[in-house]
């Protein structure tokens, strides 16, 4: 029988095709330094997450009142 890692590198290999194991996340690092759109989806995604924990901390004044 074969282990798990196994079965999911087959079925990954059946779906997205054969791929060099050694291209990972890693090579994606630096892929887009400097690039005006990926910074617009960074700052807006920060933004959001900021507003996000304003709302948390807001919530937890009010409960804690």
């Amino acid at each position: 029988m074969s282990s798990i890692e196994d079965r999911v590198r087959k079925l990954e290999d059946a779906v997205f095709g054969k791929t060099d194991r050694k291209k990972d996340w890693r090579s994606t690092v630096g892929k887009f330094d400097g690039d005006p759109f990926m910074n617009d989806v960074i700052e807006g995604a920060l933004e959001s997450r900021e507003a996000e924990r304003r709302k948390a901390r807001e919530n937890s004044e009010t409960e804690s009142q």
